[in-house]
């Protein structure tokens, strides 16, 4: 798996990983998502539902991974690296 260095990350993720250097394990809110990717909570709600983007509840609350929303920005294993969502 080529992840990208800290310098390749989106800004968001880069400000995440100075504050937390050892937690991957970030989970996002749909809002966050949805904001990271300029698209309504309900493009999203719809995409988990289509299993295009994969969730989990916590709670009441659907929470998206840092490593999911690296993929769907195209991150996760593109040695590329480029901004999409298809």
């Amino acid at each position: 798996m080529n992840l990208p260095t800290d310098t390749e990350l989106p800004a968001f993720i880069r400000k995440q990983k100075e504050e937390n250097p050892s937690d991957d394990s970030r989970a996002y809110s749909l809002q966050e998502v949805a904001d990271r990717l300029s698209v309504s909570v309900q493009t999203i709600t719809a995409k988990i539902k289509n299993k295009e983007i994969r969730a989990f509840r916590f709670g009441r609350f659907w929470r998206v991974t840092d490593q999911e929303l690296r993929r769907i920005l195209g991150y996760e294993g593109n040695s590329e690296h480029e901004d999409h969502v298809d």
